[in-house]
């Protein structure tokens, strides 16, 4: 029994001190307490009109699945309340609940019309609530009541499921077929019921829990599968490919299920610890702390405003002491609404101190994340490459980006499903901050048959004073681009985004921005106020360009109860130019708010081949130069460059110079050779991605192979280049 005298006990004192789980209850109370037994009369015989109409109505079949989930929740929900604060009169209540819920004919929202299974994710979550309830209130039924609600849950839920998902003879889904998260909810909730019917009621109840734990664990270790363009469910660092909000769902019903096994000494209970702290880090690494408390990056279906199925999280912060983890989850979860997440809530966590990576690159799901810290005045960068296969948005290459505690670009998110504006809008590039050519219309194929070639982070260089990420967003975009790469530089308080486009044809490109406070655009500055603090967009490069200002929407706003959802009306920047050769740079460099008084000029040059930014600051310059000869178009030869002071042949090198002209930092991004004034500062065969920081004596490098590097580390100009042996990866040294 999940609610044991001892659960019961320690959720009683999590009420009585913590006021969030106090407030939770509250509302749990107040909601248990608005139902009378007229209530549940009345939805008992709508069920049973729906019963006969839903064969023939697809409206009514959609009602009845609704309705009976509505009552499902309630039912557990009595049913805990009962335990905490024993009443009678609470009893009528539960047992007409759950004798109305076994009253509809079917469990499952498939419709009608759809023949090929009749077993779902709401088969499986009914079927847990209504166990858990009828296990909250057995000791207080008859044999003859127990025994009528056990055959309908293995009737309604258990054996559905079996049939459709785990029978060897009869299996009708695969694990390579259905959406990722399908699996563990409907699996996990099969085992659920089928502990609480136990062996008396199940003939082949060891056999059936035996094919359960072995289906989880092939589900943990998915791998993928070729022919469906599915990746597996899970990165080497705990990513999950449909990212956090279908990350929770997913794992909803298996916590419950785990613990259950867990509480019974005859039964073995799976074990997935290692890979359970990966997945509590990868959900903590989306986090913005914003001056308004913290929100998660708005990437794909997500819903921002957790509602219910929150005991996961609270599972994994409890179980590895993420306490940052669960107070940034607390502001998004308004209140504990079902008993699970009352169970799985610890408030006794000890401040332990641990806090998620600073710079986080999960390339298997792909996201990256880059941030200064933890507080509302960091900046935190957080950018998409991945795909989420069934979940799949045209936004390879979006960002958000938030500092001094206001999330000034982040991205429109999604809205109801059945919503028109779905699949209209939400998940179609103009949605997200990407760039798209001419209409930007994604093949619908494309996202339903999902993604074959992934984006990815191919390079990331990370120094105290320097980063780079590069990201390649061409493959989820095969259709429009040959090269989409995305280079993000982060220089003290400066972002530049150098973005590589090379198109089939000739068109028009748009280069989209949804940014959040007021927009003042003037000529190639855009600078966003929110709550009193500037971000600056210099849009440097293409000179021939045009800013418009288009209608889109922000992420759907639910309301709660029976008021409809509302889908914000916003203005996003959009930058439109059109291709020249197929080809295109887009330069925009963002100046954050830093609080510094300090003057900072940002200015653009460029030559035949070469596209610069000059920033100026008090104490010095910084140039970033791109080499258009080595955006792929010279191919058989090197990509040699001579431009003003640089010869080169990387695709994009940064110099940072003293106001007296002397030279303090150099870096170079896929480059084998850099020269400044004549002098060789960076040299190698293999191309790579390398800071040399003259200030600090140190350089840092990223190689794709084991290679000799030559770096200047003398004062003396006519020294040669020390020679470094380095391996793959990335290496520090020190001059």
């Amino acid at each position: 029994m999940l609610f044991d005298h001892h659960s019961i006990a320690r959720i009683r004192d999590a009420i009585r001190k913590d006021p969030y789980a106090a407030n939770s209850f509250e509302l749990l109370k107040k909601d248990i307490l608005s139902v009378d037994y007229t209530f549940v009369q009345e939805k008992h015989k709508l069920l049973l009109e729906l019963n006969h109409r839903a064969a023939d109505e697809e409206k009514a079949y959609y009602e009845r699945t609704a309705l009976t989930r509505e009552l499902s929740e309630l039912s557990v929900n009595a049913s805990f309340l009962y335990l905490l604060e024993p009443d009678s009169s609470l009893l009528p209540i539960v047992k007409g609940l759950i004798s109305a819920v076994c009253s509809a004919d079917s469990w499952s929202n498939l419709g009608p019309n759809f023949k090929v299974w009749k077993s779902d994710l709401t088969t499986a979550d009914i079927g847990v609530h209504i166990a858990i309830a009828l296990e909250n209130i057995k000791a207080q039924m008859p044999e003859e009541y127990i025994q009528e609600v056990t055959s309908t849950l293995l009737h309604n839920s258990f054996y559905p499921l079996y049939e459709e998902w785990l029978s060897p003879e009869n299996h009708v889904n695969a694990l390579d077929t259905m959406g990722h998260n399908w699996w563990n909810v409907c699996i996990s909730g099969m085992g659920v019921v089928l502990l609480t019917a136990g062996k008396s009621r199940v003939p082949q109840f060891d056999s059936c829990l035996d094919q359960i734990m072995d289906s989880l664990r092939e589900w943990m270790n998915y791998p993928g599968n070729t022919l469906q363009n599915k990746k597996a469910n899970f990165g080497s660092d705990g990513d999950y490919i449909e990212y956090v909000g279908y990350f929770m769902y997913a794992f909803s019903n298996y916590c419950i299920f785990n613990e259950m096994l867990k509480k019974d000494d005859r039964l073995d209970a799976l074990d997935f610890s290692e890979s359970e702290e990966k997945t509590a880090d990868f959900y903590s690494s989306f986090f913005h702390r914003l001056w308004d408390g913290p929100r998660l990056a708005d990437f794909g279906d997500i819903s921002l405003q957790v509602e219910k199925h929150s005991q996961y999280i609270f599972y994994l912060c409890g179980k590895f002491n993420k306490s940052w983890t669960q107070e940034n989850f607390k502001q998004l979860n308004a209140r504990l609404a079902l008993p699970y997440e009352f169970y799985f809530y610890n408030p006794d966590i000890a401040s332990s101190g641990w806090l998620p990576p600073r710079e986080k690159i999960f390339h298997d799901s792909g996201y990256a994340i880059i941030r200064s810290g933890f507080t509302a005045d960091d900046t935190s960068f957080m950018m998409k490459t991945g795909e989420s296969w069934n979940h799949n948005h045209d936004d390879a290459g979006t960002f958000e980006l938030a500092c001094r505690g206001q999330l000034f670009i982040t991205d429109s998110g999604n809205c109801s499903y059945g919503d028109p504006n779905y699949v209209q809008y939400y998940i179609k590039p103009q949605a997200h901050n990407v760039i798209h050519f001419n209409g930007g219309q994604e093949p619908d194929d494309i996202r339903y048959h999902g993604t074959k070639y992934m984006g990815n982070f191919p390079a990331f260089l990370s120094t105290e004073t320097y980063k780079y990420l590069l990201a390649d967003c061409a493959g989820p975009f095969i259709n429009q681009f040959q090269r989409y790469y995305r280079h993000v530089i982060f220089i003290k308080d400066m972002i530049v985004m150098i973005d590589d486009l090379f198109t089939y044809e000739e068109g028009n490109l748009h280069y989209n921005l949804h940014v959040n406070g007021k927009v003042e655009l003037d000529a190639n500055l855009a600078v966003l106020t929110s709550h009193g603090v500037q971000l600056e967009i210099h849009s440097l490069f293409p000179r021939n360009k045009e800013w418009q200002l288009q209608s889109g929407y922000a992420h759907e706003i639910k309301n709660g109860g029976s008021a409809a959802p509302v889908q914000p009306e916003v203005e996003y920047l959009q930058i439109s130019t059109p291709t020249e050769k197929r080809r295109e740079k887009f330069i925009h460099c963002f100046k954050l708010p830093s609080g510094s008084a300090s003057e900072v000029r940002v200015t653009a040059d460029e030559g035949e081949w070469a596209k610069e930014v000059v920033i100026e600051r008090e104490d010095g310059t910084e140039r970033i130069i791109c080499n258009m000869r080595a955006d792929g178009r010279v191919m058989h030869q090197n990509s040699s460059l001579t431009y003003k002071n640089i010869e080169t042949d990387a695709f994009i090198i940064y110099i940072k110079s003293s106001h007296d002209g002397k030279i303090l930092q150099v870096a170079q991004h896929n480059g084998s050779l850099l020269k400044i004034d004549g002098i060789c500062y960076i040299s190698s065969m293999l191309k790579n991605d390398s800071l040399l920081n003259l200030e600090d004596g140190s350089i840092t490098v990223h190689n794709t192979s084991d290679a000799s590097c030559y770096f200047k580390t003398s004062p003396d100009n006519q020294a040669q280049p020390g020679k470094f042996k380095l391996k793959a990866g990335t290496s520090t040294l020190k001059i």
